[in-house]
């Protein structure tokens, strides 16, 4: 939770050791071409992909300037998964009539839930948590984290801008964190339209957006 006066610029809210980089769900299920995503629902992942520099900038110059990289993934279970994000994500039962691990993206100990090797890889020291559904304050650790770190700000990178991004920057606000969302280091694999209207949502009622190489100014 924030205190004292507002910190009105974006200089004010990336400066002076208070920010951390959340990468954000950038694993195999959703990122390549033999992912869940693509292969079994044909979604276009190649957008996903091309932020990749975007995102690897970002990772690099957080390391160079001492603000934590936190890695967040999603992994689901069979057994463990709620019934309301059963219905959402399988919209039906499946054919066999009993949920099995190869229905899930992103399933605890798949490759599909591996970060991407395309990435640069996480060092040994940065905090890499786990979350079973969107929104990246439920049922982890990063609270706790950022209180011990003493975070500010977060400055959100990954996929997906209107799923996983947008659920984990509305609870940061409403923490009162500061939240930048680094715009050419986020997508969504629903289309340019609803990355667009997320960036939008976020910059009216929830903070900055800002491409990368605005971020690394203050950096």
């Amino acid at each position: 939770m924030t205190v004292g006066a507002p910190l009105w610029t974006a200089a004010q809210q990336l400066g002076q050791g208070r920010a951390a980089l959340l990468v954000v769900d950038l694993q195999n299920d959703f990122t390549h071409p033999d992912g869940f995503l693509a292969r079994r629902r044909g979604v276009e992942v190649e957008p996903v992909r091309r932020s990749f520099p975007a995102v690897e900038k970002l990772i690099y110059g957080a390391r160079r300037a001492g603000v934590p990289v936190i890695w967040l993934s999603v992994v689901h279970e069979v057994g463990v998964e709620p019934g309301n994000y059963l219905a959402a994500q399988l919209r039906e039962p499946p054919t066999s009539g009993e949920i099995s691990a190869s229905d899930l993206l992103t399933h605890r100990g798949s490759w599909g839930a591996r970060w991407d090797s395309a990435l640069p890889r996480r060092l040994d020291g940065e905090v890499c948590l786990e979350k079973p559904g969107y929104n990246g304050f439920y049922c982890t650790d990063l609270p706790d984290t950022l209180e011990r770190l003493g975070v500010q700000t977060l400055v959100l990178c990954g996929c997906n801008t209107n799923v996983c991004i947008q659920a984990t920057a509305a609870e940061a606000f409403f923490r009162g964190h500061y939240v930048v969302l680094a715009a050419d280091a986020c997508t969504s694999l629903d289309g340019i339209a609803a990355h667009d209207a997320a960036l939008a949502t976020h910059r009216k009622y929830y903070g900055q957006v800002l491409t990368a190489d605005e971020i690394l100014t203050h950096w």
